[in-house]
């Protein structure tokens, strides 16, 4: 029962035992860092993304070092780094995010798709090559998702949406053609499938977009300055489902709460003369906790959101916090927030 903290910059990744974790007590922790003598140490200080898959091990991707595998069976790190071994190299040292497949591993890197099998260590790349059709169509990979039908999305910059066909060893490829039902934009940043098992994209400068299975095409969610009900702005960096079934979405500046009943959106912005809006800054994720509050994150601090009163209880360092930079929050077995 651990908490890990990963920190950009040389930040180092730190580790904390919440068994023994008291409110009344100073956090004790042990910390990772890298260690030119040790190639058993973490390979680089900044950390990218934080994965545990379902044997309970510990994935760190860094922004210049490739990948860390921990184990608690083998107490030390396994990394995982560019280098000219056969079907041992990761595609890039930029590690974006994880997909856990047992028996494998799916990772998105600044060049494409890398997957790595758990158990024999070997890793099949899956690069951009502009002249052939069936690889994946960008390299910058930000979003992975294996949907409940057993298709494993990518979302890439630049390159639109791909669905990896496992038969065949190839991405088919969903982007900005102009055609009709076709995406707006190809900057796929977010990646959700909700409760009802619709798939939904959320895109930098294209809007929210739901891909309709049966018919092969996508609904857009625009902005439209001349409709309140219209998404706050088309870009979209988080997408969450609470428990009522409604899409949280953030948007850099704006907060926006759709209804897929309805099709309607709720935005919220900040608003200087207003000290129950949504404080300034930019919207960085949503996370509804076990109590089923709604908490929203920003640069600038943590923000309560009452769904009812559509008002926001601003937490910020003058009340507590160390830092009003919000980059993740994550519930404990408790339901202590972190």
């Amino acid at each position: 029962n651990k908490l890990w903290a990963g920190m950009g910059g040389s930040g180092r990744l730190y580790v904390t035992d919440l068994e023994d974790f008291n409110v009344d007590k100073p956090l004790t922790y042990s910390s990772y860092e890298h260690q030119r003598s040790n190639p058993h140490s973490l390979s680089d200080n900044s950390i990218s993304s934080l994965y545990e898959d379902v044997n309970g091990d510990i994935w760190v991707g860094t922004y210049a070092g490739g990948i860390n595998f921990h184990s608690r069976r083998m107490k030390q790190f396994t990394n995982y780094q560019v280098n000219s071994a056969y079907n041992r190299s990761i595609g890039w040292h930029q590690v974006n995010c994880f997909l856990d497949d047992e028996p494998y591993l799916w990772i998105g890197t600044g060049a494409g798709i890398d997957r790595l099998h758990k158990e024999t260590g070997f890793i099949d790349n899956y690069f951009h090559y502009p002249d052939n059709p069936n690889s994946v169509s960008a390299g910058g990979v930000y979003s992975l998702l294996k949907d409940s039908r057993g298709n494993l999305w990518a979302g890439t910059w630049s390159g639109g949406l791909n669905r990896y066909v496992p038969e065949e060893h190839r991405f088919e490829k969903y982007v900005a053609d102009g055609k009709e039902g076709s995406l707006p934009n190809n900057n796929i940043y977010s990646l959700l499938e909700d409760s009802q098992g619709r798939l939904w994209l959320g895109t930098i400068g294209g809007g929210l977009n739901r891909y309709l299975y049966e018919e092969d095409r996508f609904i857009s969610y625009t902005h439209d300055p001349d409709n309140p009900e219209t998404i706050a702005n088309n870009s979209v960096n988080f997408i969450t489902e609470a428990k009522d079934g409604f899409l949280y979405l953030t948007c850099y500046n704006a907060l926006s709460v759709f209804d897929p009943a309805t099709e309607t959106f709720k935005n919220y912005t900040h608003n200087p003369e207003d000290s129950l809006s949504l404080s300034g800054g930019q919207t960085t994720l949503v996370l509804e906790d076990s109590r089923g509050n709604v908490w929203v994150a920003t640069n600038v601090g943590l923000n309560l959101f009452d769904p009812v009163k559509e008002t926001f209880l601003r937490i910020t360092t003058e009340d507590g916090l160390p830092n009003n930079n919000i980059q993740g929050i994550l519930e404990d077995d408790e339901g202590n927030l972190w």
